[in-house]
């Protein structure tokens, strides 16, 4: 039999290796151009910013005995040391002063008055701040008129500190003061510079 006047033609064949090709052809173009976009290669990249404000604060802790009671004795007229917290989150730092307004005063009687001394100290402090005491003693003098003492502790920036207070019965003679109750307040102060 002769192939002469027959033409095979093998349909779809070369047209669907053709299709196919174009089809790879297109999905690799498309994949190259997504990858010159680096955020369509690698993924979304995002970025949320978290801003937090903190308050100016400044605490204060009294010590747990509001009223501190002394038996007088010869050779004793200090008050147990009292403990003071004090703390601050101020990078300029806080002044701390102590002050007894007024000479310790006859609970009765009042216009007897004897004199009050102050100490302080600072025997424990953590954070950044240096703590410095720049008046660590006073004492009132009823005779010169003055009846205020006070003393002073300072931070130069944020931190918390136990500050000591030592509170004086100042007398010249224990017989030279009439028998009684006597009594004085102090008071702290906190500011910032």
């Amino acid at each position: 039999m002769s192939m002469k006047g027959q033409h095979h033609k093998t349909v779809g064949h070369g047209s669907r290796s053709n299709a196919f090709r174009h089809q790879r052809f297109w999905q690799i173009a498309a994949f190259l151009f997504a990858c010159s976009a680096p955020e369509l290669c690698q993924g979304q990249i995002a970025q949320q910013r978290f801003t937090v404000t903190v308050p100016e604060g400044v605490g204060l802790t009294t010590p747990s005995q509001a009223d501190v009671d002394l038996e007088l004795v010869p050779g004793t007229n200090a008050f147990p040391q009292q403990t003071w917290g004090i703390r601050s989150n101020s990078q300029s730092g806080v002044v701390v002063g102590f002050a007894v307004e007024s000479a310790f005063a006859h609970q009765t009687i009042p216009t007897i008055k004897v004199d009050a001394g102050l100490d302080v100290s600072v025997p424990n402090r953590t954070g950044a701040a240096n703590w410095q005491i720049t008046k660590s003693s006073d004492q009132s003098s009823v005779a010169d008129g003055d009846e205020t003492a006070v003393v002073q502790v300072v931070a130069d920036g944020a931190g918390t500190a136990e500050v000591g207070l030592v509170l004086k019965f100042i007398l010249p003679a224990l017989d030279e003061v009439p028998v009684g109750k006597y009594s004085t307040d102090v008071v702290c102060t906190i500011t910032i510079p």
